[in-house]
């Protein structure tokens, strides 16, 4: 059957009552017999905000050749009992498959030449591809729908980020929303992305860190120091004391089902090494309370596609926070590129709508508090700000707010483990002092000391 010419047949036939079906439908899905078709009629209704009738196309039209095709689609006989919807749903099935042969014919003319990183990574980028082209986002609500005050929908969608208790009482997060943080280089995007990424742990959820300039023992690291409130310094040179090691194991031990008695057998033995070894491999991590970690430092658009997907599924309701560390590094094909700066923050904002997940990804300023690259960068996002160390706080300023007023806010901070402490912090008015810094060492720019 001719799926294409079917939809088409359909919605000239009764076009008052296409309308729906209509917005679902991309060019690209129709054969070279029906483009010009299909153009006519969006032509028509850009023009006359109303989906055309054939007659109605016939009288506007003056391409002999499009005329003709009418006529002849206007003579077609097709079954009654097929409803423009499941036409419409069968043809784009059609064209997915389609386009899945085509995009695997050429997978598998290269596949001898990749390795397995290559050949996920080729994979995911069809997976995106087909996205792209069939994603259909259209959602209709009628005001019969919906309520204004759905208590437990507005409790379900806004998650404490765990950072500053006003923010989080007051201006509020929501999944579906993409959250930028901006920092000059040093000025702690990182710390604050790790903040919140540790905070969902905290809160019994999954947290999803993508890395792309620091490796995953950093991050590892940095996540422990401030669960287990010891110093990173000391955990990054090895120089730990016996009480600060089990400040680390009964935190290890939490990690893991069941695990108390791991941890107490340690207090006695004070084996770290076995401690751990034997946590590793006789325990389970717990089922829905997890940190994760993709670590890729050629981290793609796909890459991340592909990642919320598995762990969504994996974990559903559980994962709500997604941190990309950070937007100024996915992998493109000119990173310098404003227009391509720009689509890397959108792709993210329409993860987060996906994936029903809140985006948080840093983002590098200049020295005037600015995007670096591209102003545009912040157009996706729902709430974009900028942060300020100082020698025991944090301050955050907002540049955008999508859903309230702009603020200014300040958290108590801890920089020699790394941790924020959501109370608000009350600045007094002096100049802002800045934490004391050295030279960062390769991986760990974003450490303000």
């Amino acid at each position: 059957m001719d799926i294409g010419g079917l939809v088409l047949f359909k919605i000239l036939s009764n076009p008052s009552e296409s309308i729906e079906a209509w917005s679902k439908l991309k060019l690209s899905f129709f054969n070279n017999e029906y483009t010009s078709i299909y153009s006519s009629i969006v032509k028509y209704y850009n023009k006359y905000a109303n989906l055309p009738s054939f007659s109605d196309i016939d009288l506007v039209t003056r391409d002999g050749l499009i005329k003709s095709n009418l006529k002849a689609l206007s003579k077609l006989e097709y079954p009654e009992e097929i409803s423009l919807d499941s036409a419409v749903e069968a043809l784009i099935d059609e064209y997915t498959q389609t386009e899945t042969l085509k995009k695997l014919d050429q997978f598998l003319d290269s596949i001898t030449l990749l390795d397995s990183e290559e050949i996920k990574h080729e994979l995911a980028n069809i997976l995106l591809h087909l996205e792209e082209k069939t994603h259909t986002s259209e959602k209709i609500c009628l005001m019969s729908d919906i309520t204004v005050l759905e208590e437990e929908e507005i409790s379900a969608t806004q998650i404490p980020l765990g950072f500053n208790n006003k923010f989080d009482a007051e201006i509020r997060a929501s999944t579906s929303e993409l959250i930028m943080i901006g920092g000059m280089r040093g000025s702690g995007k990182s710390n604050v992305a790790l903040n919140i990424y540790t905070s969902q742990y905290e809160q019994g959820n999954v947290g999803l860190y993508f890395s792309i300039e620091m490796n995953k023992r950093e991050v590892f690291n940095r996540t422990i120091s401030m669960l287990a409130e010891v110093s990173a310094a000391k955990i990054r040179n090895g120089n730990l004391s016996d009480f600060e090691l089990s400040k680390i194991a009964k935190v290890r031990s939490q990690m893991f089902d069941n695990a108390e008695e791991a941890y107490h057998t340690y207090l006695k033995d004070n084996d770290y090494k076995t401690f751990e070894y034997n946590l590793i491999r006789n325990y389970e991590l717990k089922k829905d309370n997890q940190l994760i970690i993709v670590d890729n430092s050629r981290l793609t658009l796909a890459d991340i596609d592909m990642n919320i997907q598995k762990f969504k599924s994996q974990f559903g309701d559980k994962l709500k926070v997604v941190v990309v560390d950070y937007v100024n590094q996915i992998e493109i094909e000119d990173i310098y590129n404003w227009q391509q700066q720009v689509t890397l923050s959108k792709q993210l904002k329409k993860f987060a709508r996906k994936y029903d997940v809140i985006m948080i990804t840093p983002y590098q300023i200049n020295k005037e508090g600015e995007a670096r690259f591209s102003k545009g960068l912040l157009d996706a996002a729902d709430i974009a700000m900028v942060l300020t160390p100082g020698t025991d706080y944090i301050k955050f300023d907002s540049t955008k707010v999508r859903h309230s007023a702009p603020f200014s806010i300040a958290s108590n901070m801890n920089w020699d483990i790394l941790k924020i402490y959501p109370q608000e912090y009350i600045i007094q008015d002096e100049p802002i002092k800045m934490a004391k810094k050295k030279e960062p060492e390769r991986g760990q720019e974003d450490m303000p000391f």
